[in-house]
């Protein structure tokens, strides 16, 4: 039976959206909810990787206070992570305000000049054109809705030491963290065929994203 811890980073009120997935949320057994309240998101992602590490847990499912979901996807991304001996697999997943845009990456980019430490260059590049129905590489993700092995998670702190989500220079907590995966090589994967939605004032996923990508598109005129 593997162990996994259902983590929860949130502020003291979550949506009712929120709390109704999680209610219904079918969970294998051995799993175990933990929640840590802190306005800085990176010391609860950080609190919650140390009691995933202490306690011997084999996942952490990383979940935001502000995400839509459905009753199977831990389910469902349990298999798809054992099945193909996947270590980070992050749902599908945009941000909560339009333009509608993916918070999942091809690639993170961070870099710093060795002599003067001054960072050169940073940021995502977003995966508009993203596979579907199937689970793929990326860069690194929102951790949104997150299931990854907690073996990454100590790897990244002793490597690094430090606490695993410590925020770098122009990158949040989440990326920051991918950005050391991806130094150590621990390959990332989105699955296009886990959907999930994000409580903004009204809840965005993939329908809204397609929504405003074609209104982007160019429509055809009719010849005089």
């Amino acid at each position: 039976m593997k162990k996994i811890l259902i983590a929860i980073p949130c502020l003291r009120d979550v949506p009712t959206e929120f709390f109704l997935s999680l209610m219904s949320l079918k969970t294998p057994e051995g799993c175990e909810l933990g929640v840590v309240a802190n306005s800085l998101v990176y010391m609860a992602r950080n609190q919650l990787a140390l009691k995933a590490i202490d306690e011997g847990f084999d996942y952490i499912f990383w979940l935001d206070s502000d995400m839509t979901f459905q009753r199977d996807t831990l389910v469902r991304m349990l298999e798809c992570v054992e099945k193909n001996n996947i270590d980070y697999l992050s749902a599908l997943m945009f941000t909560r305000a339009m333009p509608c845009e993916p918070i999942f990456y091809k690639q993170v980019v961070w870099k710093q000049d060795p002599k003067t430490g001054v960072v050169t260059d940073h940021g995502a590049e977003k995966y508009f054109d993203y596979p579907k129905d199937r689970a793929f590489p990326i860069g690194g993700s929102s951790m949104g809705c997150v299931l990854m092995k907690t073996d990454i998670v100590k790897k990244c702190a002793e490597s690094f030491c430090m606490s695993p989500f410590e925020p770098m220079p122009f990158l949040g907590e989440d990326l920051s963290f991918c950005w050391r995966l991806n130094r150590l090589g621990i390959k990332m994967y989105c699955d296009s065929r886990i959907k999930v939605g994000h409580v903004g004032s009204w809840v965005f996923d993939e329908n809204t994203f397609k929504e405003c990508e074609a209104k982007k598109a160019p429509t055809e005129k009719d010849d005089d």
